[in-house]
């Protein structure tokens, strides 16, 4: 599977790229800090799947980035990552196509499990913002 990572903060995405990118039958194609760059990379080389901070620098965010690349790419399978629980960006981002909303919070399994979910074709939403 061929992922993308979005996040703007370095260490954050480093840290995907490794537990993501160490998994097998798992490859990172492409990483971007804003939204601009990981649309332009998406259209050269669609991923299977996307993993975006819904905060970035830029003209767009993490829920804006999904909506524009759904529109291009409605193959792609999308997971927002938050430290965000609020009940209105949740929704904003899955009535944008994301697949999955995943807080910061939660611990790496978690995340490889939110993977295995959204490439699946279901939805994932972190335990903690099930009642949200």
């Amino acid at each position: 599977m061929r992922v993308m990572l979005v996040e703007d903060h370095l260490m954050m995405r480093s840290g995907l790229r490794l537990l993501v990118g160490g998994q097998p039958g798992f490859t990172i194609t492409g990483e971007a800090g804003d939204g601009a760059t990981a649309l332009a990379q998406a259209a050269l080389a669609p991923p299977d799947l996307m993993i975006v901070d819904i905060h970035l620098p830029g003209e767009f965010d993490g829920i804006e980035l999904t909506r524009r690349l759904l529109r291009r790419h409605p193959e792609i399978r999308i997971i927002i990552l938050s430290a965000d629980d609020q009940p209105a960006n949740i929704r904003a981002a899955l009535l944008a196509g994301a697949a999955g909303y995943l807080l910061k919070e939660n611990t790496c399994d978690e995340l490889l499990r939110a993977i295995r979910t959204v490439l699946r074709g279901r939805q994932y939403l972190s335990p903690g913002i099930l009642g949200a």
